[in-house]
């Protein structure tokens, strides 16, 4: 069992309720003594008192801040989004320098004060630094609540009907708060089909409200068939790591072509699934091992870090390399033991367009399995060397039964598959490829040291 330690809840600032001093705890949202007091005196002891705990999932700075907005709010008094930023900000910032590695997030009442889709995203990294002046003062994930009064027909904020990626997030997207009897106001979705619409969607996770059913929205007993569903059909998805969400800036992998050595037989689990930004699809290889993946980065990139997220038939051996034209390849991580889960593999040092995973040796009698891979680092401009600046000519391109070359003089060819395997080599103006299997191949043509690769495709 994970728990979130939620801190704060906007029933502060509700003075009707027994034991609320409106006055103070505006004093203690709105003013930099009060800040400072709160942090000091309250926050850093009791999470350096508690410290890091597998069991602990983050810490959640509000519940609903928004509550007590002007504009939007509910509670008798209010404070102004500014004031919401900026104690999230040395809030957040303060915990994660007391016990580091923590995850901390807060539970927005909306996807309107998250999505720049339909509102504005009120909480990424500059907005709250910009508020805080807090470097350190930043979530790690986004939480938001959802009830089908939210927005027109029920639907506008619904993440039962849009996918993770409608919103236009820079983070994960956890749905902290949602009916646990499911809804049959606006549209009728029982308990079981928000769970799956949730993790089909790619949200990271789904907390139903509540656990006693003491306000009519349902309870642990009406959520379970839900719970159940995602236990019976997605156990490898339930599992939670302490490493906090890292942000590591834009995929550059997300949706790019790709090329696999094989795929087990069926429509399932395909290729496309690796980079589709879903982690709730995967690809599958044959039962063999020895695989690759090879993703077309499209332009060069200086790459960074890379995120591999295993399926339960994971790498036990795998690496990883990168090239600029498909024949000469560079190792940026070198072979590896693997233990499954979520590899995020930080610090890489290597530039090129094509990032090629070696799956080496496999760690179950399946095939290897990969939920998504993940590429990130900076564009570099490309070197004359990687121009086609050779003039001699090539066709056809798709070919089937032979490759006919217009060689200028002094012209070596070399022709190669996805994985570097040397097909051909030798300066003839045909090359019979009969025999070749149908998929991509690479043909590289060398002639007074100036250098073009052509990528070919065999019907």
């Amino acid at each position: 069992m994970a728990i979130v330690l939620c801190l704060f809840s906007f029933d502060l600032l509700q003075t009707q309720q027994q034991g609320v001093n409106g006055n103070n705890n505006k004093q203690m949202l709105t003013t930099d003594a009060g800040i400072k007091a709160c942090i000091d005196k309250c926050i850093v002891p009791l999470v350096t008192a508690i410290g890091a705990h597998p069991a602990i999932q983050c810490w959640e700075i509000f519940n609903e801040p928004e509550g007590m907005l002007p504009n939007g709010g509910w509670t008798t008094e209010r404070i102004s989004m500014y004031d919401i930023q900026r104690f999230t900000n040395r809030a957040a910032g303060a915990i994660r320098r007391a016990v580091p590695n923590l995850l901390i997030s807060n539970g927005s009442k909306s996807f309107y004060f998250l999505s720049s889709t339909i509102g504005k995203n009120y909480y990424t990294n500059t907005e709250l630094i910009n508020a805080g002046n807090d470097k350190d003062g930043y979530l790690d994930f986004y939480m938001v609540h959802y009830y089908d009064n939210e927005g027109g027909n029920g639907q506008q904020h619904s993440p039962f009907h849009h996918d993770a990626s409608y919103w236009n997030m820079d983070k994960p997207i956890l749905v902290a708060e949602f009916g646990a009897k499911g809804y049959n106001t606006n549209f009728n979705m029982s308990p079981t089909e928000c769970y799956k619409q949730i993790h089909a969607r790619g949200y990271v996770g789904a907390l139903s409200w509540t656990y006693t059913g003491h306000d009519g929205f349902g309870s642990l007993n009406e959520a379970k068939a839900g719970i159940g569903y995602l236990k019976t059909n997605f156990p490898n998805d339930l599992i939670f790591s302490t490493q906090p969400v890292i942000n590591l800036g834009t995929n550059r992998a997300l949706n790019k072509p790709l090329t696999v050595s094989s795929t087990e037989a069926g429509l399932t689990y395909i290729a496309k699934n690796i980079n589709d930004g879903n982690n709730g699809t995967r690809w599958s290889s044959l039962y063999a091992d020895n695989q690759s993946v090879i993703i077309d980065l499209q332009t060069r990139y200086s790459i960074s870090d890379i995120v591999i997220n295993w399926e339960a038939a994971y790498a036990q051996t795998y690496s990883i390399q990168v090239s600029n034209d498909l024949t000469t390849w560079t190792s940026i991580l070198p072979s590896t033991t693997g233990n499954g889960g979520k590899d995020v593999l930080q610090k890489l040092n290597g530039s090129g367009r094509y990032v090629r995973l070696n799956l080496i040796k496999r760690a179950t009698t399946f095939g290897f399995s990969v939920y998504e891979i993940e590429v990130y680092g900076s564009a570099v401009v490309a070197s004359l060397e990687d121009e086609s600046i050779a003039t001699s000519s090539v066709f056809p391109n798709p070919f089937q039964d032979k490759i006919t070359l217009n060689l200028l003089p002094n012209s070596g060819v070399e022709l190669s598959d996805l994985n570097g395997h040397l097909i051909y080599k030798g300066s003839d103006n045909q090359i019979e490829t009969s025999a070749l299997p149908q998929g991509m191949y690479v043909l590289k043509v060398t002639q007074n040291g100036n250098t073009r690769i052509i990528k070919m495709n065999k019907n």
